[in-house]
């Protein structure tokens, strides 16, 4: 079984997790290890101003500092399930608890993934927070790249285009991230959520317009296709998607169907006279990269039925009647998000996405499917976006330290620092877990939710903090901060705004 985790090294803490051992307390018995921790030992070996094994050293006589040693042995030992001695008027009683003693047994050994039953300490002793080699290569691999070749000039080149940058996203193709989430059999590497999350993070480090671009093929053709497509689908686009000859767009939400997707009016009816066929007429708004892929995945009404009556159609973007318009926008200049209008287009049943019998009227719960991983991506970008506003931040901090009178009072600026580095890695455990389940196929809607509204929040704060770090700066366009507080804003709302999110947290308890 795969492993992922968090990180890409090892925190000094793992060993601890991994191995089944703990520090004990401090004083002269601090940095003990509990000998039953290993398996080995028991609770008779407690000595003098020991309690099961933990030595409390010269707060073991009370007093104030005791009392708060005494709890913290509380707390210690309730971890683990254990039952901690009782206590007298100055802290803990010196002798040894008759509580029964605990042992690992060979029928009892640590579960192998996160979730499963812990032991009888109540430890998950092989919960794994790093990533496997593989996903590290694949990170330094793609963090190489973008920092040799897509510099700072070049990111500020496509902002003042506003241009598709077609010859970068060829070159990402030719690296082999058209690939990664695509099936061997159809010349892919079979990843799966994590890994495309690590190629998103890592690319809006440098560029989070590069990622809309890029999704143009990972998330709106491979995962579309690769969910929804049936085999003749599946056989004639992901081939060509892995060697990036073609991307996709995808278009659902139209001027009054945002948040209420379902409730779109484009309408596709059968031909007259019928011949299988059929024609399209309505507008959507807001469609990444609808001007430049070869098909858009399109939602249409085929029956008066809610969410019962929507389609997804294939739509060749070369058709008749498809017409697509570019939208001028505060950031992500280069996505060629458009404003797109059927005019009659007709298409035939083979475009109906996972054919005529098995997707007619089954839009909605196809799009249902695609929801999480949607969240995730998206997520995984805001990481990206606050881990670049972070380090921009945080050198500007270092610099401008160096330069300061040694008596000025530079708190304000630590304390904002402090604060993004916290909040920064609250995101990256919530975003990679919530992937890890995910990849199991548990199907975290709750956690992809509570990823979704948490990350792109967080981020908007992270950057509004290192907004604050770079003062009159920050307004520069020399420096990155200010083009991704400008790109930051519409993670609140597209893929689902953050309202959404929190209702379908709420949903997830009941309320």
């Amino acid at each position: 079984m795969r492993k992922n985790g968090l990180q890409g090294t090892d925190r000094p803490w793992a060993s601890h997790l991994r191995d089944g051992r703990r520090h004990g307390g401090s004083g002269e018995g601090g940095g003990r290890i509990d000998p039953r921790l290993d398996g080995r030992g028991s609770d008779a070996h407690a000595g003098p101003g020991q309690v099961r094994g933990h030595d409390y050293g010269p707060y073991r006589n009370g007093g104030e500092e005791g009392d708060e040693q005494a709890l913290a042995g509380i707390a210690d030992l309730a971890l683990y399930g254990e039952e901690p001695a009782r206590r007298s008027r100055h802290g803990f009683r010196h002798e040894v608890s008759d509580a029964p003693e605990r042992r690992l047994t060979p029928e009892r050994t640590a579960p192998s993934l996160p979730g499963e039953a812990p032991d009888v300490f109540g430890r998950r002793r092989n919960v794994d927070f790093n990533f496997s080699e593989k996903q590290n290569a694949l990170r330094e691999k793609v963090r190489g790249y973008t920092e040799a070749n897509i510099s700072r000039a070049v990111v500020r080149e496509i902002e003042e285009r506003d241009e598709f940058p077609h010859d970068l996203v060829k070159k990402f193709c030719e690296l082999g991230l058209a690939r990664i989430n695509i099936p061997e059999a159809y010349g892919g590497l079979n990843g799966d959520i994590v890994d495309l999350m690590i190629v998103f993070e890592e690319i809006a480090k440098r560029s989070p317009v590069l990622c809309w671009n890029l999704g143009n093929i990972l998330l709106y053709g491979n995962e579309i296709i690769g969910v929804n497509g049936n085999q003749a689908q599946k056989d004639e686009y992901l081939p060509k998607l892995a060697r990036g000859e073609i991307m996709f767009s995808f278009a659902i939400t139209e001027p009054n169907a945002g948040s209420d997707a379902a409730s779109i009016k484009t309408r596709a009816l059968e031909a007259v006279p019928k011949d299988g066929s059929y024609v399209i007429n309505g507008g959507k708004i807001f469609i990444t990269g609808a001007g430049v892929t070869q098909y858009t995945v399109t939602f249409a009404r085929t029956a008066e039925s809610k969410y019962g009556g929507i389609t997804s159609f294939i739509v060749d973007t070369s058709l008749a009647g498809y017409s697509a318009k570019p939208i001028k926008k505060l950031g992500f200049h280069g996505s060629n998000t458009c404003e797109v209008v059927y005019d009659n287009v007709r298409v035939p049943p083979q475009s109906i996405l996972g054919g005529e019998e098995k997707g007619l009227n089954n839009g909605w719960k196809q799009e249902m499917k695609l929801l999480n991983q949607e969240r995730l991506v998206l997520s995984s970008m805001t990481l990206g976006m606050a881990q670049s506003s972070f380090d921009e931040a945080l050198q500007f901090a270092r610099e401008k330290m160096q330069r300061t009178d040694p008596g000025t009072d530079v708190q304000s600026i630590q304390h904002d620092i402090a604060e993004m580095a916290s909040e920064l890695e609250a995101m990256k455990v919530l975003a990679y877990s919530a992937a890890w389940k995910e990849a199991q196929g548990l199907n975290p809607v709750r956690e992809t939710s509570m990823t979704k509204y948490f990350c792109a929040e967080t981020a908007k704060q992270i950057i509004l903090k290192g907004m604050n770090v770079l003062g009159e700066s920050a307004s520069s366009m020399d420096y990155e901060m200010q083009r991704n507080l400008r790109e930051i804003l519409i993670f609140s709302i597209g893929g689902g705004t953050s309202q959404i999110q929190k209702n379908i947290i709420c949903k997830t308890y009941g309320l």
